[in-house]
């Protein structure tokens, strides 16, 4: 995350003392994150310590004591009057705590927080940096944008209004002391900047309202298709990108359903029902090309979009089989591929089964055929004894009858049933 550095951390580590209530929260809130995000509870994370009293005391920093410590120290001092940089940061380091702990009210709340402190701190406002000096103005930039893409990312899976809009400069890459992360975030940035501020405007009451709302997602989706992003120099980053790309590639189809993928007569304009399994086949394809680390790395915000990838193409099976409209032959054999794909990625991801992996599970039923619940242990644990390949060859994820240029990307959003 370049909003700090190893140099910092380090020194500010070494002695606690002398920081200021502001900077010693930011820090403890990070370390409760970066302590959730990678899942260290338990001795077996620190199996090759040869110190026992070592292992012993840092087997006691649980992820609530790391949390209840950030908490605390948040009491410490009154963050309206210190509304710094580093206030700023500790609120967005306990959203990314909560958000990892699936505590959606806890992580709404923080980053709620840290975006009113963006704004109160005029981080919006590009006239804001004219005074600042160059290090302190680039800092505040990267901050800034990383809200404007967290937010909308939660904003888009809560069904949350987006109040930051895309109206400073983005940070500098040649300048920076690590630029190869501030380019992957840039191309990261230009993914959400895709997403026009009408996108989330919720509560629709009218068909009309519906029906635009529908019409702008699926002029997204377009866009996302033929949009090619940059590679990124750093691996967990150019992941992140990717399957993001495909995400939204997903989230907005079923905007362009009114969120009804189990109906082919929607009142908006209709995506191609082969979309779903585009955009799985390719996050596969993103996930089996890195290695477990870099995986990892992208926190709880990749199972959530790997199951919500799940999750439409279950819908979209479903949809299919059900209708009387032949949208492509042998559709039975490719879903069954990619949920398969999606669930042994999530039976084995943080070094742990995600919460999501079973939920996935019992909705792919209908699919999988695994209704009964000797079956679905049976299913659960041959999961769970699967570690996801650095490669995987792409033939398996293909849809049998589909040839690769029907699913592609381009074709995928080309198809547009009127209704």
């Amino acid at each position: 995350m370049p909003v700090v550095t190893a140099e910092e951390l380090l020194r500010d580590g070494s002695r606690p003392e002398s920081l200021s209530a502001s900077r010693y929260a930011s820090v403890t809130a990070l370390c409760a994150a970066t302590h959730i995000q990678l899942k260290l509870d338990g001795a077996e994370r620190m199996t090759d310590m040869q110190n026992h009293n070592v292992t012993e005391m840092m087997c006691q920093y649980t992820e609530g004591f790391m949390l209840s410590c950030a908490v605390q120290a948040r009491q410490e001092y009154d963050i309206i009057e210190d509304a710094g940089t580093d206030s700023l940061l500790s609120s967005f380091f306990l959203f990314a705590a909560y958000g990892n702990l699936d505590k959606h009210m806890h992580a709404w709340f923080y980053l709620s927080q840290s975006l009113a402190q963006c704004i109160a701190l005029d981080l919006h406002d590009e006239s804001t940096y004219l005074t600042l000096e160059p290090g302190d103005a680039e800092l505040k930039r990267r901050i800034f944008w990383i809200l404007f893409v967290t937010e909308r990312t939660y904003a888009l899976q809560h069904a949350k209004p987006a109040i930051l809009r895309s109206s400073i400069r983005k940070p500098d890459i040649f300048s920076s002391n690590c630029p190869s992360i501030i380019y992957g975030l840039l191309n990261h940035i230009s993914l959400f900047e895709m997403l026009p501020n009408d996108l989330y405007t919720w509560g629709f009451t009218s068909s009309s309202s519906l029906y635009t709302q529908a019409s702008l997602a699926a002029s997204v989706c377009h866009a996302l298709c033929e949009a090619k992003s940059s590679k990124s120099m750093v691996a967990s980053q150019h992941l992140d990108t990717l399957v993001t790309q495909e995400w939204l590639k997903t989230e907005m189809w079923k905007l362009s359903l009114g969120w009804r993928p189990n109906s082919l007569s929607s009142g908006g304009p209709l995506l191609s029902f082969l979309l779903p399994f585009s955009a799985g086949k390719f996050t596969m394809e993103a996930l089996t090309s890195v290695d477990a680390s870099s995986r990892d790395a992208c926190g709880i915000a990749m199972e959530q979009k790997l199951f919500d990838i799940g999750t439409c193409v279950v819908d979209t099976a479903l949809a299919v089989s059900n209708s009387s409209t032949k949208l492509c032959d042998g559709l039975v054999l490719g879903p069954m591929d990619l949920l398969d794909a999606l669930l042994k990625s999530l039976a084995n991801i943080r070094g742990a089964q995600s919460h999501l992996f079973t939920v996935l599970l019992k909705k792919s039923d209908p699919i999988l055929g695994i209704s009964s619940p000797k079956l679905l242990i049976e299913a659960t644990r041959s999961y769970e004894s699967f570690i996801l390949p650095a490669t995987m060859q792409s033939p398996i994820l293909e849809l049998e009858g589909a040839h690769n240029d029907d699913i592609d990307d381009g074709n995928c959003c080309s198809v547009l049933a009127a209704t």
